[in-house]
């Protein structure tokens, strides 16, 4: 979750539609970037809390990436529309 202005979103170009995944990551790096030229501060809030899924890890373990390195690999280009579709689509 990021919490900025809209004309800092709209400045990044909003988050890379062109990635099949880790668009998040992306929009995260730019955003720093952002903020170190400007002069800006970027954070993490440690002290909230959050609810989010975890429906992958319940799926597949917490250690399927580390065992299926090849296709983490493969999900982390961003750009391997075959694997972003066997790991968070085509799970049975």
């Amino acid at each position: 979750m990021f919490w900025l202005y809209r004309r800092d979103f709209d400045a990044l170009g909003g988050f890379d539609e062109s990635l099949m995944s880790l668009e998040d990551m992306d929009f995260a790096a730019r955003l720093n970037r952002l903020a170190v030229n400007r002069g800006l501060k970027y954070g993490t809030l440690k002290r909230s809390c959050i609810v989010t899924s975890s429906r992958k890890f319940d799926t597949f373990g917490d250690w399927y990436l580390i065992r299926n390195r090849k296709l983490t690999k493969r999900i982390f280009t961003g750009r391997d529309r075959e694997a972003a579709d066997a790991f968070y689509y085509d799970v049975r």
